[in-house]
């Protein structure tokens, strides 16, 4: 089976041992309660929930960087499944669960790079 671009691309990163411990001291340093309010996170809102799980982990782990990653290639593994079920029959049902399954792996990603984004201080 073909593992597509971006988990492909997320694994290979973990590999890199010293840049995974070289990442792992920037998010340590990070702002994150005023990168909250700069990446315009809504509190009481599904990415409020996943932020803060960004934040506890890179809190608390010694390999924040690792284990982020890693919940994007799960991420990216799942899209591969759900989009390789999509057919001209599925139901639109099915179709919003598939949709739906997109738009969190995808909010999921955007927040970790916006965690290890440089530019927004």
């Amino acid at each position: 089976m073909k593992v597509p671009r971006p988990a492909r691309a997320y694994r290979d990163a973990l590999t890199q041992t010293a840049e995974l411990e070289r990442a792992d001291a920037f998010p340590k340093n990070r702002p994150f309660d005023r990168l909250r309010s700069a990446f315009g996170i809504t509190p009481g809102t599904l990415n409020d929930i996943r932020w803060d799980i960004i934040v506890k982990t890179v809190q608390a782990s010694n390999s924040p960087t690792k284990e982020l990653l890693s919940v994007c290639v799960g991420g990216a593994e799942t899209l591969k499944q759900t989009m390789t079920t999509i057919t001209p029959q599925t139901s639109p049902a099915m179709l919003r669960r598939a949709l739906a399954r997109w738009f969190s792996v995808l909010s999921h990603g955007a927040l970790v790079s916006d965690a290890f984004d440089s530019l927004v201080r």
